[in-house]
């Protein structure tokens, strides 16, 4: 019995994937019975350090779900898979939870679930490592997430405690359709009696470097900012972009500079303290989600996204301004997870 009601495969071809799906199911040694996750992740998600971060978050998944009786079939996302042929994997696989892992899943998901009749059934589903995960959820039914970005409260508060300097007001460089997320940050940190200043970028999808460049210095000589908070954005942070208007305008100022992506302070790329999502506390903290759709009947507790529980911090004593290292507050030290001396 298929546990949402779904429609069979459409047409002969349809039924055909089903039926040699189900001879590749079988050789897995996946039972009708069985509490399946299926696990919807990147082909190839580019760089090593991309690979490591999926492998050690989805390892970390498996494992604590495999030790409590559910079963894991993974897809890969590739140019080859349609909504169509994801259709018929979900037909076959029959899960109780779906996992999306990346902002690709999420896409193709989305699409195979735009073209079921109005009204059709669909499993939980959880977005897991997902770039701004907030703004795509109302694209997709019966979902939850866990963000992937790291509140701006965390990271700033973290920084404060590293550097004896005050750390009252923080620029950031953000693009129209991240206001919402912007805006939310900047309430948060009020509590903590920190102004973040914002320089939204004009909407034209045309983020230029002298744009940039231009709003980084507006932040650092008209509102004389006391650190530099890069968000965790693609479309700002290509390569061009990041050595052509990010690395040498915040070079030149000297301040702290706080990024979200580990390997560009770890790989001297860009900024001095990085706070990430740590990724093995990322797949645990998914498992525990679908314990807790499991024992509710395989409903969603909670809809909505869920703040990443483990972070990992990553300074760069080398790259920093010896003015700034000297402000370096040694107790402090001691609870980052990786300095580059």
């Amino acid at each position: 019995m298929n546990h949402w009601g779904r429609n069979p495969p459409r047409g002969i071809r349809g039924l055909m994937i089903v039926l040699s799906l189900g001879f590749v199911l079988a050789a897995n040694g996946l039972t009708a019975s069985a509490d399946v996750v299926l696990v919807i992740k990147p082909d190839s998600p580019g760089q090593s350090v991309a690979r490591q971060a999926f492998d050690e978050a989805f390892s970390a998944m498996r494992v604590e779900l495999e030790e409590n009786d559910f079963q894991i079939q993974t897809l890969r996302v590739n140019t080859d898979l349609s909504a169509e042929g994801l259709r018929n994997w979900i037909y076959a696989v029959n899960p109780r939870v779906v996992v999306l892992m990346d902002n690709k899943a999420l896409g193709i998901y989305s699409d195979y679930q735009k073209g079921e009749p109005v009204g059709a059934r669909f499993p939980p589903a959880l977005a897991l490592m997902a770039v701004h995960v907030d703004s795509h959820m109302h694209t997709i039914q019966n979902a939850t997430a866990i963000r992937y970005e790291v509140h701006g409260i965390t990271s700033l508060v973290n920084l404060r405690a590293l550097l004896d300097i005050p750390i009252r007001k923080v620029g950031v460089v953000y693009r129209p359709k991240l206001t919402t997320f912007y805006r939310e940050q900047k309430e948060q940190c009020l509590g903590e009696k920190i102004e973040l200043v914002g320089r939204v970028l004009s909407d034209d999808g045309n983020f230029s470097i002298s744009s940039i460049r231009r709003n980084i210095e507006i932040l650092l000589k008209e509102e004389k900012v006391d650190a530099i908070w890069v968000l965790n954005d693609s479309s700002l942070l290509s390569a061009e972009l990041v050595r052509r208007a990010w690395r040498p305008m915040l070079r030149r100022a000297k301040k702290p500079v706080v990024v979200g992506v580990r390997r560009f302070v770890t790989e001297g790329l860009l900024g001095h303290f990085a706070v990430s999502p740590d990724h093995q506390e990322l797949g645990l903290q998914a498992a525990t989600l679908i314990f807790d759709i499991r024992d509710n009947q395989w409903r969603l507790p909670i809809q909505g996204a869920h703040a990443p529980i483990g972070v990992h911090k990553a300074l760069n004593r080398r790259k920093m301004p010896r003015a700034l290292r000297g402000k370096l507050v040694e107790d402090a030290l001691l609870e980052l997870d990786e300095i580059v001396q």
